[in-house]
């Protein structure tokens, strides 16, 4: 029984130098991670977000900053005390960003006013993530309105690319039809007709081209006739 002590220190031993070992390659890689400062922000979207997951990098300008935590409605978040027709039932993405309040705000203490989220396709693999920039053209997009005090920083969204395609297409289909197309047929039909006089006459002194063409083939003709015989 006594030789079977030393045995069960060592593997005490062991099995406690195996915790500390790992326990120190936590601390060690995981140092940065641990004491890292980051800020949470918001954004909300109006349209849908298909593909668009937890755990979504947040890219600035194409350099990952951060990712999706949170993904939700607004209806739930702010709006449970509203009548559901009166909602605006936005989509809430909620965002961790690696940077500290301060160094976010800067010395203003509030985000840039051109700052803008979008959410954005990484290619054919349906996978998306968002996007952080600044915009210019601000007055192009508007700002969705809320009435409620949100629990982090907003920053405002713009559509996404497939939405501002579809827009247009949508734009463009609205204006097809609010042409009217009677009157473009009525006006077709007078040019048709016109054409048609133009080009057969109209029965009175205008003989139209038509005849023209055959009245100067016989004078040609005629003229050919006279060449011949001299």
């Amino acid at each position: 029984m006594s030789q079977s002590n030393p045995n069960y220190f060592r593997l005490g031993l062991f099995v406690f130098a195996g915790f500390a070992a790992i326990l120190a390659l936590i601390l060690v890689f995981g140092t940065g991670q641990l004491f890292k400062k980051t800020t949470m922000v918001e954004t909300y979207i109006e349209q849908s977000i298909t593909g668009l997951d937890v755990g979504a990098p947040v890219r600035f300008r194409g350099v990952k900053v951060g990712q999706v935590t949170f993904i939700g409605l607004s209806g739930s978040l702010y709006e449970s005390n509203e009548p559901f027709p009166e909602r605006k039932e936005y989509v809430v993405v909620r965002m961790l960003i690696d940077r500290d309040e301060e160094k976010l705000l800067g010395p203003t203490k509030k985000l840039p006013k051109d700052l803008r989220a979008r959410v954005k396709s990484q290619g054919i693999t349906g996978v998306n993530y968002v996007e952080l920039d600044y915009v210019r053209d601000m007055g192009n997009y508007k700002t969705l309105p809320y009435n409620w005090k949100p629990q982090y920083l907003v920053i405002d969204a713009l559509p996404s690319q497939t939405d501002i395609f579809f827009s247009g297409v949508r734009k463009v289909l609205d204006n097809l039809g609010e042409m009217n197309l009677a009157e473009t047929q009525k006006k077709f039909d007078v040019l048709l007709t016109n054409l048609n006089t133009i080009i057969g006459g109209d029965g009175n002194n205008n003989t139209g081209i038509a005849k023209s063409v055959e009245r100067l083939n016989v004078l040609l003709g005629r003229i050919d006739e006279v060449a011949n015989k001299t």
